[in-house]
């Protein structure tokens, strides 16, 4: 579907012909803002927030429409084969296995290797606790036509651990494009295999940049992107995974690097944009929806959380907007109440 650029904005209108924005929740609505701070329509690209649109166009090379990363097609949606590839080039991926295999330690998770499939999206997958879960699992297969061979098995690393991430724009051909910046999830969403709720900006703690950028020349990578690690116990960083697209917290190069992210997926940047290769500003990027949802719950020590880091002087960047948040939150409430309503936020 081709979204439209909503004409609401309190900037100039933009043209009308539209870019193709494949989410219209948090990850679509970020790249519309940014659209709109440059005063362009976007018109002939693609903004990939969910492999499955990523992997339409690659199939389909004669589209209208440009669009990134470039890199090898058997790796983008392969989690699998990712793990695989990066122990062949000396990597620390998280311990994975295609079966049941002895090495790993309880609790694993039964992980997707892909993120859709068929046109459907995949479950993330389950984090089991010893074989009988694993099993009780596979059992549901036929139910939810799933197939085996669309999963493999990852160790959970429980105890201390560390999700942080590596993100922003890598062209192989052209490194001085590069724009990154290092982020640690402080609270994730009630899921068993989390996304961000609270993602605070960090100084790399271990040499994860370099390893990044390394992975990606690898790859030939040009294009925006997330790389996952996963600190153990012990201290040592696993790679978790590559997003090869863009992710929940982008926006953050919109508001704090002159929109450099998206200049750079455009080709608009310039040597004033390059000089500003790492987003080091202390910045907290927190869900805005997640927040109104909790405390509609009865839940306030996300709100705890949010003044001690104000307290701290720590700069606040809320997304979406709170009346965007307010609007989807109500929309939901509708929705339960069995009344029609848009979950787009856009």
């Amino acid at each position: 579907m081709l979204s439209k650029l909503p004409s609401s904005a309190k900037s100039e209108p933009l043209a009308r012909t539209p870019a193709f924005i494949s989410s219209r929740s948090i990850n679509g609505w970020s790249i519309d803002q940014a659209l709109r701070r440059l005063g362009h329509s976007g018109e002939g690209w693609c903004f990939f927030t969910e492999e499955s649109s990523l992997l339409s166009a690659l199939q389909d090379r004669g589209a209208r429409y440009r669009f990134k990363p470039q890199m090898r097609d058997d790796l983008i949606d392969d989690k699998w084969r990712f793990c695989c590839w990066l122990r062949d080039i000396g990597e620390r991926p998280i311990p994975s296995a295609l079966s049941l295999d002895s090495s790993l330690h309880y609790p694993i998770v039964l992980k997707s290797r892909h993120s859709w499939k068929h046109g459907s999206k995949l479950p993330r997958g389950w984090v089991c606790a010893n074989e009988a879960d694993v099993l009780e699992r596979l059992k549901d297969f036929d139910r939810l036509a799933l197939q085996k061979d669309w999963f493999f098995f990852q160790e959970y690393l429980s105890g201390e651990t560390l999700n942080v991430s590596v993100s922003g724009y890598y062209d192989a051909k052209r490194p001085h494009r590069t724009l990154t910046m290092t982020t640690v999830k402080v609270v994730g969403s009630d899921r068993a295999l989390p996304t961000g709720v609270v993602v605070e900006v960090i100084a790399d703690p271990a040499g994860l940049t370099e390893r990044t950028l390394n992975i990606l020349r690898q790859l030939e990578y040009d294009g925006p992107f997330e790389m996952e690690f996963l600190r153990c116990s012990g201290g040592e960083f696993f790679v978790l995974e590559l997003n090869p697209r863009f992710w929940m917290q982008h926006a953050l190069f919109t508001e704090f690097a002159a929109n450099g992210l998206v200049k750079r997926y455009l080709d608009l940047d310039g040597e004033k944009d390059w000089q500003m290769r790492t987003l080091s500003d202390h910045v907290v990027w927190i869900n805005s929806i997640e927040v109104l949802q909790r405390v509609v719950r009865g839940s306030f020590g996300i709100l705890r959380t949010i003044l001690s880091y104000r307290e701290r002087g720590a700069r606040l960047f809320f997304v979406p907007s709170w009346r965007v948040a307010s609007r989807h939150v109500a929309n939901r409430i509708f929705r339960k109440l069995g009344l029609q309503a848009s979950l787009d936020l856009f």
